[in-house]
């Protein structure tokens, strides 16, 4: 571990939309409680011919070099990239989500908390850097105890449970689903399913980017650009949360809407049933894969899901309630568990520096 003072702590990500600032938001608040100054920057993501630049060099490194002077080529690369960044005045810097080249600094420690999804092999190689790699799922830890010597799972949680809303009387004939700007939540599957049963309930889609599709029949209505406000609001009245995520770095939704008592509908795999239990929530089986940079993408299977929500709803009211009730323990429980976890390893940070 470097000798550095963990007094100032900088916590870099790439401004992608809601997720990763409330990332930073839940870290930032841990730090702070701890007495440590905390700063948070987001960075414009690297242009799309920075990224092929980026992976074209590195395919040719690895395939043309051989091993020695393919590790030396790319141990100058960092030996490079760190004299030119020079020193930073921040004793700890945190990456989310991927690697940020720009805050790379040899005078203080640097954690990755990645999101493999997103992450590039292009990038693996920085690793080296780096005195952490901070997992917010088992998956991303198992991934990356390939990669790196000091891998460490603390989960996650979401800066909404640090003040945790009041679940109110929840109407279980209300659905909603909640995508955001992302692409990757299953909405495509939950809308073709939907548009089959005239005769369920209202679903509320809160959807930037609709995928193409027909008209929308009457019972499906879709708010776009909404405020934080006005989607608390929806999930304190909703009952049924239905999530069927293709991929997720960690599932910050899936808690949130455990929070607040949503009975929550979600795929069957990983990181997403790691975060919600058949006890309290539905899993759905996915139908196929896809590679996904280094993660997977889960794809759900369209009659489970059909399947899944009419057995919900054959659920008599009392046994919705107590899965509400256990939904929103559950993220009560899993943000203490995180706390727990994360202040340990700030922990063994400050010992290891003398602070």
């Amino acid at each position: 571990m470097k000798e550095c003072y963990l007094v100032r702590v900088k916590i870099i990500y790439t401004m992608s939309g809601r997720g990763l600032h409330r990332d930073a938001e839940l870290l930032a608040y841990v730090f702070k409680s701890l007495g440590h100054e905390v700063s948070s920057q987001s960075v414009q993501p690297a242009s799309q011919r920075a990224l092929w630049l980026e992976r074209k060099w590195y395919r040719a490194v690895e395939r043309m070099l051989p091993p020695a002077l393919r590790d030396s080529t790319l141990t100058l690369q960092r030996q490079l990239r760190l004299l030119i960044n020079g020193r930073s005045p921040f004793d700890l810097i945190i990456h989310l989500q991927s690697i940020q080249h720009r805050h790379l600094h040899k005078n203080c420690a640097q954690w990755l908390v990645p999101n493999q999804e997103w992450f590039s092999h292009s990038q693996l190689h920085y690793l080296k850097v780096f005195d952490a790699v901070v997992c917010k799922t088992r998956e991303a830890l198992h991934l990356f105890s390939r990669y790196h010597t000091n891998v460490q799972y603390t989960g996650f949680s979401s800066p909404l449970i640090s003040h945790p809303p009041p679940v109110p009387e929840k109407n279980f004939q209300k659905a909603l689903h909640v995508a955001g700007n992302s692409g990757f939540k299953g909405t495509a599957a939950l809308v073709r399913v939907w548009r089959k049963h005239p005769e369920w309930p209202q679903l509320t889609l809160v959807c930037n980017q609709l995928p193409a599709h027909d008209e929308l029949p009457n019972n499906i209505e879709v708010l776009s650009n909404i405020s934080d406000d006005n989607l608390a609001d929806l999930w304190a009245t909703a009952g049924i949360a239905i999530l069927p995520s293709e991929v997720e770095g960690f599932g910050q939704i899936l808690v949130e809407a455990q929070a607040y008592g949503c009975v929550v509908v979600t795929t069957d795999a990983p990181p997403m049933n790691e975060v919600v239990d058949p006890s309290f929530g539905i899993l759905v089986p996915y139908h196929s894969t896809g590679a996904f940079r280094m993660g997977v993408r889960y794809f759900v299977d369209p009659d489970g899901l059909e399947h899944a929500i009419q057995e919900l709803w054959r659920h008599k009211d009392a046994d919705l309630h107590r899965m509400s009730f256990d939904a929103a323990q559950n993220a009560t429980e899993n943000d203490k568990a995180f706390r727990r976890r994360i202040k340990y390893l700030i922990s063994g940070l400050e010992r290891s520096t003398s602070i």
